[in-house]
């Protein structure tokens, strides 16, 4: 247990639930369908969507049995330490420093400001968002019980929200089937196109794995994070299905290019969705409540993040200044953090921040996985379900697919890894370096 949290605020199934709903339910899935509404069909887009959600269920699967084993906090990172190589390890935690938490901050944060500015509030979103992370960062600075209070509360208001929403859209919009064609259906869909669509869901349902980066921190560690990473996952996969429904039966894809340009304060369908179906008056109070919603995000990867870097810490490869004090939270780390995420909401696209996202997220994840495996082969470890084996093995498939197409098409992923294996390979060297001296 990480030595910042004291004995009496361990976590519960609930608190564990709540993180893996706050930390999926983002901007991704208000920016995704918008993305494949250009090449894709209405049925092929929820086709998309009911395998996004088998995909991230699986891995959630292989996750909870591998953090049933270890039972440490720190996610990827402390995985990969542990099972693979300490390197391995900490380039998956500098990529989730980077990619896994700090650039979805950016995003909600950019995307909160955004609703703002719909509503009145004449600053540009990217004001809004520093002061949201700003604020957020401050929340989680002081007191681990106070940051849960506040993080449960977020998440019940964001799911109560979302399915007010299902509700409008399900009630007062259309549920006639779409008659609308993507604008390159006269080019053809080919396989490729198909699974590079994925890459918009997989940055959606990125977080799934939230709870293990608390693993430790559970008061039943084993049952608490299984039932934490299931439940969550299954609950948002339902909620994203519905949601894309309301998309898919109600914007045409012109509607939805809204979503290509991050100048544009239309930036999510949420918006342009609630004033198809009632009006402007109601697409402002929608626009106020999806602030909760990315508000609920940010702070849940501003409270989880920060743990891998603690772990870092302990285990020499960043200063110990990132631990925090004992029984308080990791102070340097939040901010460190925060900083970083600050930096992305002024430098970078959305577009340019979610396809860099998916591929790193989904690289790290699968050699995750495969660590299931390595376990499996150890027989002095506990006996592994046949059905998590399986889940994993579908899971690395499937990745394995995604990425090929992801790398066969561009070489912006290629460059984005490359340059994580540089700076990571010299924050390595030089941490190792200072460790021994």
């Amino acid at each position: 247990m990480s030595t910042y949290i004291p004995r009496q605020h361990l976590l519960d199934i609930r608190t564990g639930i709540g993180f893996v709903i706050a930390n999926m339910i983002g901007g991704g899935v208000f920016l995704s369908t918008g993305f494949m509404m250009q090449n894709l069909g209405p049925g092929l887009i929820l086709l998309s969507w009911v395998i996004g959600a088998l995909i991230a269920i699986c891995g959630a699967t292989a996750y909870a049995q591998i953090s049933r084993i270890n039972g440490r906090s720190g996610g990827e990172y402390r995985y990969l330490y542990d099972y693979l190589h300490p390197y391995i390890g900490y380039l998956a935690g500098w990529a989730s420093l980077l990619i896994g938490f700090s650039a979805p901050v950016a995003i909600d944060a950019f995307a909160a400001g955004a609703f703002l500015e719909k509503i009145g509030v004449n600053i540009s979103p990217q004001i809004t968002g520093s002061i949201a992370i700003f604020c957020i960062a401050l929340t989680h600075c002081f007191s681990f019980s106070w940051s849960c209070s506040i993080q449960n509360s977020l998440v019940s208001l964001k799911v109560f929200f979302i399915l007010i929403f299902i509700a409008i859209g399900l009630f007062w919009g259309s549920n006639i089937w779409p008659q609308w064609e993507p604008p390159a259906s006269h080019n053809g869909l080919s396989l490729n196109d198909f699974v590079g669509n994925q890459y918009w869901i997989a940055f959606a349902f990125s977080g799934w794995n939230a709870a293990i980066y608390t693993a430790g921190e559970y008061k039943n560690p084993k049952r608490d994070v299984f039932l934490s990473l299931i439940f969550g996952c299954l609950i948002v996969s339902v909620l994203y299905l519905m949601i894309n429904w309301i998309f898919i039966a109600n914007l045409t894809p012109t509607q939805s290019l809204v979503v290509f340009d991050h100048e544009n304060t239309q930036v999510t369908l949420a918006h342009i969705t609630l004033q198809q179906i009632i009006g402007p008056t109601g697409a402002k109070a929608a626009s106020v409540v999806a602030c909760v919603i990315f508000i609920s995000a940010i702070s849940a990867m501003t409270l989880v993040g920060p743990r891998i870097y603690v772990q870092m810490a302990d285990d020499g490869l960043l200063p110990k200044v990132f631990t925090g004090k004992e029984g308080k939270p990791p102070l340097f780390s939040i901010l460190f953090q925060s900083s970083i995420a600050l930096f992305l909401l002024y430098t970078q696209s959305i577009r340019e921040i979610i396809q860099t996202c998916s591929a790193v997220l989904m690289l790290f994840s699968m050699l995750t996985v495969l660590i299931l495996f390595k376990i499996h082969r150890n027989n002095s470890l506990p006996d592994i379900p046949k059905f998590s084996l399986f889940a994993a093995l579908v899971y690395v498939i499937s990745t394995i697919g995604i990425l090929y197409v992801g790398i066969t098409s561009t070489n912006e992923i290629i460059y984005v890894f490359a340059v994580i294996l540089i700076l990571g390979s010299a924050g390595y060297l030089k941490a190792t370096k200072f460790a021994k001296s």
